[in-house]
């Protein structure tokens, strides 16, 4: 059985709402290893990393009703173990126990239970390292955690990120709160992982008659955008996210509902080259509804985010209608 069923789900000890959560541990090795394995998941969405090297496929570990099953991946992670100081990472947020309140609805009744409320998180980890002598040591998730917050300070299924890079993020470490909520749920990884596929540049940006700046990316997808950017020091820019253009040629949101799909980026006086990580985003335009600075093309790239299915053959005919469904379709 996986090593995994033997650690505890933790949290954090304080009210984290919306924002994202580092659950870390420092640990060291003094003989070679021979193979290092971790197993991870989350009630809600995590990233993991093994000395800052980020090992979690996207938005992991995938969408199941939380009170029924969660999924959790295992990551090999020889390479990344050191002789010396280690650290293994896990950031989580909130994810997709969240979306429903984003809405102005309730949460799933069944996701909450008398140790973690509906849009709570928690995450469980082992860390298997087996040495060259035969030996082994594991790392569970328990008390032995810290946690602390981070520059995430929102981070929805449907609204999107704040992140602020000037937030002292990490000055309080705080212990974490270890609960008994069932191991039974937690299954292997099922079906095709996510992660990220092809990358768009712009292909035109376009002043709105509202007077609006839209990059567009020439392609609807799911995902989101990498930006290279350096913003002063407590100044904003927002980004939101659209699928179309209305008849008048301005950005569209009213499809979306309530959920605003924006980004909203502190900055900290320093260069960046940033992208989400808890969510996703259905776009072909974006619009800088603040920005600081000149435009630059350069500075955007859009990247898909699906299902890694495997491609098992193709079609085309002379009909170029029929050609163009068979490539909605895919997309």
């Amino acid at each position: 059985m996986n090593r995994i069923y033997e650690a505890r789900w933790i949290k954090p000890d304080y009210e984290a709402g919306e924002s994202a959560s580092e659950f870390f541990r420092n640990f060291r090795m003094e003989k070679p290893v021979r193979h290092a394995s971790l197993t991870v998941s989350a009630l809600g969405v995590y990233a993991a990393r093994v000395n800052g090297e980020k090992v979690s496929y996207v938005l992991a570990p995938g969408w199941t009703s939380y009170h029924h099953r969660v999924q959790y991946q295992e990551y090999d992670v020889t390479a990344l173990i050191r002789t010396g100081e280690n650290v293994l990472s896990i950031t989580a947020a909130p994810g997709w126990r969240m979306p429903y309140a984003a809405l102005g609805g309730k949460p799933c009744a069944d996701w909450a239970t008398e140790e973690l409320s509906a849009t709570e998180y928690a995450v469980i980890a082992s860390l298997v390292i087996v040495y060259e002598d035969e030996t082994e040591d594991v790392i569970l998730t328990d008390s032995n955690f810290s946690v602390r917050e981070t520059c995430w300070r929102a981070c929805n299924i449907y609204n999107g990120d704040v992140y602020d890079a000037s937030y002292r993020a990490g000055v309080k470490i705080h212990p974490v709160k270890v609960l008994s909520h069932a191991r039974s749920i937690l299954v292997p990884q099922e079906g095709e992982i996510i992660c990220e596929h092809e990358r768009f540049n712009p292909v035109e940006i376009i002043h709105t008659p509202k007077g609006e700046t839209v990059i567009d990316f020439g392609q609807n997808m799911t995902g989101y955008i990498e930006l290279s950017l350096c913003v002063p020091q407590g100044e904003r820019i927002v980004i939101d996210h659209a699928e179309v253009l209305d008849a008048e040629g301005n950005f569209y949101t009213e499809n979306l509902r309530s959920a605003k799909e924006q980004i909203v980026f502190v900055g900290d006086g320093e260069y960046h080259v940033w992208k989400p990580e808890f969510t996703y985003y259905g776009f072909r335009y974006i619009r800088l509804t603040e920005w600081h600075g000149d435009v630059d093309p350069d500075a955007f790239t859009a990247i898909v985010v699906h299902s890694d299915l495997e491609r098992t053959g193709t079609f085309e005919c002379s009909d170029r209608r029929i050609n163009q469904l068979y490539h909605n379709i895919i997309w």
